[in-house]
């Protein structure tokens, strides 16, 4: 596998000519389990690239979205780019191998360990621009006349009060002007967003200034709304102590 991916480095850097596309260089993560259901049966190191170049067509993707004012569901955007990122991608080369870690990427209890790559992809961008419009998921921007967007962000399964306040304090991050809470009960809050970012924009910027300990899902969005699962994740089976954040994880679930 390992040779075949270097095969096809090779005859992507001579198949497109400089200059030819908009070529974006993305530095993506990419994680495989070592063991699980989610073990694929190549090598974990493959996989791991194989992820790389998967996150780093879907940060562009997602931009491209971003900037036609559409979000559609992550399974939609998924679905339109295929299962393949390699018909994306330019070059791309491991930079880090970090090999074997204790899982952090994972959502499974059962995965202890993961390997872990961070790779530098040239996507190019016109390719995935054409795959989006395609399959009909760029629309246009929506707003009032002065710039301003009301966006209700509901996040579900909440299991404790910081997870509503750290996307709150992204939401300061990105220069929300409010994010009133119009709603809480068990496991759920809507929050009132006024901020000059659409629905779609206002996803991407959230995710770009998240900590890496903290897990932003997109379950769902419209013109008006997005609904989130908000996560932090925990550092178990690692004998590292905890990163810093600069959120306040300590309070008791719920809320």
């Amino acid at each position: 596998m390992r040779r075949t991916l270097s095969v096809l480095v090779l005859a992507l850097c001579f198949a497109v000519p400089a200059g030819a596309a908009d070529v974006r260089r993305v530095d993506a993560l990419g994680a495989a389990p070592m063991a699980g259901e989610g073990r694929s049966r190549g090598s974990p190191r493959d996989e791991a690239l194989r992820r790389a170049l998967q996150e780093a067509v879907w940060r562009i993707a997602i931009e491209q979205l971003a900037s036609a004012g559409a979000m559609p569901e992550d399974a939609v955007v998924s679905g339109a780019l295929g299962n393949d990122p390699l018909v994306y991608a330019t070059r791309f080369q491991i930079v880090e191998d970090r090999g074997e870690r204790p899982a952090l990427f994972s959502d499974d209890p059962e995965i202890g360990s993961e390997y872990v790559v961070l790779a530098e992809v040239y996507v190019d961008v016109d390719r995935v621009r054409r795959q989006l419009s395609g399959a009909g998921l760029m629309g246009a921007p929506s707003g009032d006349a002065g710039g301003r967007f009301q966006t209700r962000v509901t996040l579900v399964d909440v299991q404790r009060w910081a997870e509503i306040q750290a996307v709150r304090t992204l939401l300061g991050e990105i220069g929300a002007e409010s994010a009133v809470p119009i709603e809480l009960v068990r496991g759920r809050a809507v929050l009132a967003v006024e901020s000059r970012h659409s629905a779609a924009e206002l996803m991407v910027a959230l995710r770009a200034v998240a900590p890496p300990e903290l897990r932003l899902e997109l379950l769902g969005a419209g013109p008006d709304g997005l609904e989130l699962r908000a996560r932090f994740l925990e550092n178990s089976g690692s004998s590292s102590p905890a990163r810093s954040s600069r959120f306040d994880t300590t309070g008791a679930k719920g809320y």
